[in-house]
């Protein structure tokens, strides 16, 4: 199973069939925030090959469209460079927060 809960955005993935409920009280994925109700994003099918197990995973959108790159020169979060683009010690090559080149040291 995997589709998008929340208020649509407009994306092409937004089909009302593929419509959930909010997954309230479930971790993102990837910051492991809980869901809260009104929150958008997407449900995905995370497969465990060593476990021989899958699971339904819930992520916010905004965490789930950090991980896309670059966004564009204007995005603070990675100011459109992919993350070996970044300075070794930028903020966000080291931990997903903004970036912080400017005024670092160049990879």
């Amino acid at each position: 199973m995997s589709g998008w809960f929340g208020k649509s955005w407009g994306a092409p993935c937004c089909e009302p069939e593929e419509h959930f409920a909010t997954p309230v009280r479930e971790p993102c994925l990837y910051c492991g925030e809980l869901i809260l109700a009104g929150d958008q994003g997407l449900l995905m099918p995370i497969v465990n090959p060593d476990e021989r197990s899958a699971r339904v995973a819930a992520a916010h959108l905004d965490c789930y469209l950090k991980r896309i790159l670059p966004h564009g020169p204007d995005c603070p979060h990675c100011r459109g460079r992919e993350r070996d683009e970044h300075a070794l010690r930028c903020e966000y090559r080291s931990n997903g927060k903004d970036c912080n080149c400017i005024g670092l040291e160049e990879v």
